[in-house]
Order: C-alpha cells, then structure tokens, then sequence
C-alpha cells in the first residue's frame, strides 16, 4: 500500500512544465519599459491644452500594447532606444506648443489618476475659453477696421484674419 502512494505522488508533473521558460532579459526589459511609459506620461503633463495631451496619451498607450508581447532581447533594446529617442523630441517640442500647463500640474485625481472624463471636461472648458479669446479678437478686429489710418495691405490682413475668425466660428 505504501509502494502505491509513492507511486501516485511520484506521476505527479510539474505545474511549470508546459510554460515556456522566459530570460532574465525579458523582465529587465520589461522593468524599463514600464519606466519608460511612466516618463513618457509625466511628458505629456507640460503639452499645451486636454485634447493634445489626451491624443498624446492614446498614441503612447497604443504603441506600448501593440509591442507588449515583443519577448525577443534585440527586439526590446531596440523599441526602447527608439521610444528614449521619441521622449527627447516629445520634451523639446512641448515647450513649444504653449498653452496654459498649470491645469495639469499637480493634478491627481480620482484615486491618483488622472480620468478621462476629467480630461474631458478640460477639454470643454479650453474650448469655451477658446471661443471667448476668438470673439474678443473679432470685436478687436472690427473695431480696428474703423480706423483709416491702415495701409491697403494691413487692411488686407485685418479682413482675412476677421474673416478666418467667422469661418472658425461658423458666422
């Protein structure tokens, strides 16, 4: 009878066996990619206003899935030099992009994240405060054609500029 239970554990298999084993690499790797995501997040908090940000935060979230099940060493070294090289350009171009960043600074919410429909309503509030800023640069606008002291070309410009302005806001 004893013979019988050693047996029996003795058949028993490895609950690893049928797992493909993965290198060390693959989970240093990982760790850096997932540093990398982090960098690239904290990136986005200086771009210019919600729906850039917001587009911003969609295409790295989208490109990090797309290369998730990457487990080949050179493939991932070379993803994450291309994407230290995307964080570089993502840096120098945001201070150019402009925009009032102290809406996003220090803006934990929700439990430590920040949501999408937090971003959202960023995103409305832009825009109305878009909308306000283009009516007071037509009402600028038409004042300024009052006045006949402009040149024939700067008149010009004043009425494509007044003109562009309608167009964008549907008048």
């Amino acid at each position: 009878m004893r013979a019988s239970l050693i047996a029996t554990v003795a058949a028993r298999s490895s609950r690893f066996a049928d797992k493909l084993a993965l290198p060390l690499d693959y989970f240093v790797n990982r760790t850096k990619a997932l540093a990398l995501y982090r960098q690239f997040i904290r990136a986005t908090k200086s771009l210019g206003d919600a729906r850039t940000r917001w587009e911003t935060m969609e295409w790295i979230r989208n490109d990090f899935e797309r290369n998730r099940a990457v487990v080949d060493s050179e493939k991932c070294k070379t993803l994450l030099s291309l994407g230290h090289r995307q964080l570089k350009q993502l840096g120098s171009t945001s201070s150019l992009i402009g925009g009032n960043t102290s809406k996003f600074r220090g803006g934990r919410r929700a439990g430590g994240r920040t949501t999408p429909s937090a971003l959202r309503k960023l995103m409305e509030d832009q825009e109305t405060e878009q909308g306000r800023t283009r009516s007071s640069a037509v009402k600028a606008l038409e004042k300024g054609r009052q006045f006949p002291s402009f040149r024939s070309g700067a008149l010009k410009t004043v009425n494509l500029t007044l003109s562009t302005l309608r167009n964008d806001r549907g008048l």
